[in-house]
């Protein structure tokens, strides 16, 4: 282990100081001991500081005395590359076979593996089983009635009773700590056990009467919902046709006899009407059962018994196809629609009010060792942001920001953009490891750079890590 040194830098030159590659400023006045917030290959590294020691603006102090410009240089740059030469891998062992060991947790913006893992569907994210109603639900809410062992659904005035529950029903109780899967067994509710990390699945009705998909993160403890499955049930006639238990053989249908006669008759009447509707239905189009009785009145699908399936497994076609858009549609926009914009998959934000990609992009901004007062740095490696920032291919929304620190802290992360010093975000850890907020609706542009700055108070914050969450803007 080397042995730590203290590198004290003092600014006397009567103004504050900007130290651009290492992004820290420091008062005219001031002294400061950047081991605390720097590694020794950070300074050692750092161009922009020897050059301001070589000028005279800074001063450095190697803890007993001030040192000439110099003399500054030198043990800036000499003493510590040596230490730096036996502490670390050079370019050469880096790239040799077997000379150098890297560990792969130590490796920043690798891919991660995985995928959902499915499990049997369920029928209702229940808020309990209980003999009384919860207090204060929401439209779509729904507890089971342990007095009745009913399903109850909240329609945003009264309780209304969606039937009983049946043998090898499965739930998830939200009421459980970690959100289990509860099977009925004819007589209780059996616990599943907690999911697994990224354990998924399909659920009958979340709340609007239709299916949904979630995934489960042992980090929150909860299944958090990633699409709608927004089919309904194209089988039922609906108010103004009859369902089978309510035909009539006289006097019902114009093709019908209008008085009662014997069965041969009526069944000629009605052959007759199904060999006309076999051929209508030969050809009938999906643009005619959409368009219905006008309207397109045929365009909703109830799915009220299992998810609809497009199966292309024997063909070599997609089983759906969106046509791509030039701009964003502008009416009866509501969430859960997907549209294709300038080759971009896009689902529409109702509580954003826009379109954004269903593809999100995580920028990343952090830095090594304690931190004060200065720019983060980012994927290009110790680059700190100030120098430069994330480049904005497309408009964009800022949807969501999180920070980590390696211990418990106080400091603000402000997001800014196109080197000024204002904030276009900002997130707030108080005496905490951490925080986040997906609740962001900030808009950036096209050819817009983003940078990150950490603002703390005290002795800093140690390790921190910025991720900003991007989608695509249409």
């Amino acid at each position: 282990m080397a042995e730590m040194w203290t590198v004290l830098i003092k600014n006397n030159s009567g103004a504050e100081v900007v130290v651009e590659d290492l992004g820290f400023s420091i008062l005219n006045g001031a002294a400061i001991n950047i081991y605390e917030e720097y590694t020794f290959d950070e300074i050692a590294g750092s161009d922009s500081l020897r050059a301001l020691v070589d000028a005279g603006t800074l001063v450095v102090n190697d803890g007993t005395n001030d040192l000439s410009a110099s003399d500054g240089v030198n043990f800036l740059t000499l003493d510590h590359l040596r230490w730096l030469e036996s502490e670390y891998y050079d370019k050469t062992e880096l790239q040799t076979s077997g000379s150098a060991q890297v560990h792969w947790d130590n490796i920043t913006n690798v891919p991660s593996f995985g995928s959902p893992s499915w499990i049997e569907p369920v029928k209702y994210r229940v808020l309990e089983v209980a003999s009384s109603a919860p207090a204060s639900p929401s439209t779509g809410d729904v507890y089971v009635d342990s007095n009745t062992d009913h399903y109850m659904k909240y329609d945003g005035s009264s309780w209304q009773d969606e039937g009983a529950v049946s043998t090898d029903d499965r739930i998830i109780d939200l009421s459980n700590g970690t959100e289990n899967v509860f099977t009925w067994d004819g007589s209780a509710w059996n616990d599943e056990g907690t999911p697994g990390d990224n354990s998924a699945v399909t659920i009958n009705d979340d709340g609007d009467g239709k299916n949904a998909q979630y995934v489960y993160s042992t980090e929150t403890s909860k299944w958090i919902k990633f699409a709608d499955v927004d089919f309904e049930s194209h089988l039922d006639g609906g108010a103004g046709k009859h369902d089978a238990s309510e035909i009539d053989v006289e006097g019902t249908y114009a093709s019908a006899p209008s008085s009662p006669t014997d069965l041969e008759t009526v069944l000629s009447e009605y052959n007759t009407e199904i060999q006309n509707l076999d051929n209508s239905l030969t050809n009938l189009s999906l643009d005619d059962a959409y368009d219905g009785s006008g309207s397109g009145a045929g365009r909703i699908i109830i799915v009220d018994s299992q998810p609809v399936k497009l199966d292309a497994s024997s063909g070599t076609d997609a089983p759906i196809e969106l046509t791509d858009l030039s701009s964003a549609p502008t009416t009866n926009l509501a969430n859960g629609q997907l549209a294709m914009i300038n080759g971009i998959l896009c689902a529409y934000d109702n509580t954003r009010g826009k379109w954004l990609s269903v593809h999100r992009e995580v920028l990343c901004f952090g830095r090594r060792g304690r931190s004060r007062r200065q720019y983060l740095a980012y994927a290009a490696g110790s680059l700190a942001s100030n120098n430069s920032g994330y480049r904005i291919m497309r408009n964009a929304t800022i949807v969501g920001i999180s920070a980590q620190l390696d211990a418990s802290g106080t400091c603000d992360i402000y997001i800014r953009k196109n080197d000024a010093t204002s904030n276009i975000a900002t997130l707030s850890i108080t005496s905490s490891l951490g925080s986040q907020d997906v609740g962001l609706n900030v808009d950036v542009d096209q050819t817009d750079f983003l940078q990150s700055y950490i603002n703390a108070p005290g002795s800093g914050v140690q390790d921190p890590m910025v991720l900003i969450e991007v989608a695509w803007r249409f």
